[in-house]
Formats: C-alpha cells, structure tokens, sequence
C-alpha cells in the first residue's frame, strides 16, 4: 500500500477526487541473452520540480502518463545508454532504422513496430514509498508496466498496421507528474477510502490483457 493524499477540505476531496501518491523511482529492466543471461537494471531517481506544489498524481482519466521534463529526459537517456552499452536489438531503439531517423521512439511518439519485436523491449518498473504498516519488506511497492502497457497501439487503416506510441510523454516545466492509463492496465488498484491508502495487485493475464 502506498499513501494516497487528498486536498484537506472535504467538500474540495468530492470535487477533485484525485490521489497524489510518492513515487520515488523509475527503473529500467532488459533482459540480456548474452553470457547465460540476465537482467540488467538502470535506476532513474524520480526528480521534483520546487515549484510543483501537488506531486505525482495518480488519475484514471489520464490516457497518458505525464513525466516531468527532468525525469522524462533521464528516463529515455537511460533506455539509450543501456542500448548502446549492451548492444541490444531493440527495433525502434537502438537498430538501424532508429539511428537513422526513420523510426525513433526518442524523436517521434509513434513508430512502426511489430508487436513480437515490441515484446522484446524494456520493462519499467514505478518504484512508491510504501505507507507505514504496509506488508513491503523494503518500504517500496512497485508495480512493473510491459512494453505492451506503456506502449498504445493505434489502428488507423486496418488491423495489419502496426503502429505504436508512447504512453508517456513530457509534462509542461514545473508540472507534476501525471500517472495514468498504462499504470493501470498494468495492475489492479484498490483505493481504500477510509486509511487514505492505494494498493496494487498482479492481474492475472489468463482472464484479462
């Protein structure tokens, strides 16, 4: 569980209806094949402008995730330093078509990808303080977001396009961060009224996507 924390008056709570939640990391997971393989891990501190006076927000009627431009950029640096580092064939990342410019995730939002070639990207993982008496051994609760979670697919003439954006984009200078759709079609989210509480739990992928 993690805090959920409402504005103080509660004619205001009714209106707004909204959560702030203290998400304190992003975490970048690839699989690397080579070398009898593993996981490799870039951790990006989740950075708070002075003049954001409200924080990460968690909101359902976000089709978005919104990240603040200091952690937007430090997110896709590390997604492309990993690239290069590790030699990783991520289509649309660090292959050839991405180096060129014709179909660059960090350029364009959108870009043409099978989604078997999608699978094989990065997961990220949202790293929360967990709230006090909270079952989290580490005081963190995370909840990790598949290539086909924070990526959105996008038909536009017929099913055999393969078109793909971003679920996540750059929030306004001093914005706080947004956190959205692809958060929640990741996991399941119980908003506990009473303790001012959010919890996650794993969907099971045999009954819903």
């Amino acid at each position: 569980m993690t805090n959920g924390r409402r504005p103080n008056d509660i004619d205001e709570q009714i209106k707004t209806g909204y959560y702030t939640v203290n998400l304190t990391n992003i975490a970048v997971l690839a699989n690397v094949t080579s070398g009898g393989g593993s996981t490799i891990t870039a951790n990006v501190p989740v950075y708070r402008d002075p003049l954001d006076k409200l924080g990460p927000l968690l909101d359902t009627g976000s089709t978005l995730m919104h990240l603040d431009p200091t952690t937007y950029e430090s997110l896709m640096t590390a997604v492309n330093t990993m690239c290069e580092q590790h030699a990783l064939g991520w289509v649309g990342i660090c292959d050839s078509s991405a180096r060129s410019g014709n179909n660059n995730w960090t350029l364009s939002e959108c870009i043409r990808i099978d989604a078997a070639q999608l699978r094989q990207w990065p997961k990220l993982r949202f790293d929360f303080k967990a709230a006090p008496g909270s079952a989290s051994a580490n005081g963190v609760v995370s909840v990790e977001l598949g290539p086909l979670e924070y990526m959105n697919p996008i038909s536009r003439r017929s099913d055999q396009d393969k078109y793909w954006c971003r679920g996540f984009d750059m929030a306004p200078l001093h914005a706080n961060i947004n956190i959205g759709d692809p958060l929640f079609r990741a996991a399941f989210v119980v908003h506990d009224l009473a303790k001012m509480q959010i919890g996650f739990a794993k969907p099971n992928r045999k009954y819903c996507f």
